[in-house]
């Protein structure tokens, strides 16, 4: 997949629905469309890309929650220090648990991982927040979140090794 505005791709899982911001505020029939499909309302669904590039949804399960990967339309300058303290602070904003920090290689150099819980709506999320490089080095703010620790890492590894 391709994030547009954040001049990021990488490898997603392939049944996962690709949802790109742009498509979604621009057709108001398709965020109706897309909505239904995520079981969330319109209303939520433009709420969560307001500041989205891409959204990238698991429609499999039957589970009231959707695993997820997003990617959000701003980047950071490559000059920006990404700090354990920094994710640390932006997980613990939304109400989630930071967990560990980690530096991962790239193609396009660095990025930075953090994994956190979220207690949210009676599931125990698991997930981790990332700080990627795209092509021109800047960071693309990349978070995956699911109700499986493993999974998560499963996908955050594999964004990590795709990333381009």
């Amino acid at each position: 997949v391709t994030a547009d505005a954040s001049g990021l791709s990488f490898s997603a899982p392939a049944d996962w629905k690709v949802i790109k911001a742009s498509e979604i505020q621009a057709d108001e029939s398709k965020l109706e469309e897309i909505a239904n499909e995520a079981g969330m309302s319109a209303d939520a669904l433009k709420t969560a890309m307001s500041t989205a590039d891409i959204y990238i949804l698991d429609q499999s399960g039957t589970q009231d929650f959707s695993n997820n990967i997003n990617v959000l339309s701003q980047t950071y300058p490559a000059s920006t220090a990404v700090t354990e303290d920094a994710l640390a602070t932006a997980v613990k904003s939304i109400g989630a648990t930071p967990g560990q920090f980690s530096t991962e290689s790239t193609a396009n150099g660095d990025a930075y991982v953090l994994t956190y819980t979220w207690d949210l709506g009676g599931h125990t999320l698991q997930g981790a927040a990332m700080y990627v490089p795209n092509t021109e080095g800047k960071y693309a703010s990349v978070t995956v979140t699911t109700l499986d620790a493993a999974l998560t890492g499963q996908i955050a590894d594999t964004i990590i090794a795709t990333a381009s």
